[in-house]
This record gives structure tokens, C-alpha cells and sequence, in this order.
């Protein structure tokens, strides 16, 4: 089957992007990691909720789509 190379130039780009988001989430946890460490030992509260609602929200209002705001607090 011969894929039409505009197809192919996509498919690449995906791929290309999948790679990016393994990196950053892989990156992301070693600091949540460490941030959990930082906690642990200064006996700080593992989960500040306030904090992650004010994450959730400037994540939400930056959002461009197209995922939905309920996908953006999923991820």
C-alpha cells in the first residue's frame, strides 16, 4: 500500500510529538519526585490542594483546545 507522502510527512510529526510528551511527562515526574522528597523531609503535606486547584485553573484558562477543559483535568 503506498501512503500518500503529506500522510507520511504527519504520521512523522505525531511521532515525532509522542516523543516530546514521554520526555516532558518523564522529566515532570523526577521533579514531582523530588518535590515529595523535599516534603517528606521537612514533614510537609504530600497533597496542597489549593495549590493543584490553582494548577488545574491556569492550565484550563491557557488551554487552546482542542481538548476540553474535563480533558486538561484528566491528563
Amino acid at each position: 500500500m503506498n501512503v500518500p507522502s503529506e500522510l507520511t510527512g504527519l504520521r512523522e510529526q505525531i511521532a515525532a510529538l509522542d516523543r516530546e510528551l514521554l520526555d516532558a511527562l518523564n522529566r515532570r515526574l523526577e521533579l514531582v519526585a523530588q518535590v515529595q522528597e523535599h516534603k517528606q523531609a521537612t514533614g510537609t503535606r504530600l497533597i496542597d490542594s489549593k495549590r493543584e486547584a490553582e494548577l488545574l485553573h491556569d492550565l484550563s484558562s491557557t488551554n487552546d483546545g482542542p481538548l476540553s477543559e474535563r480533558a486538561v483535568h484528566s491528563l
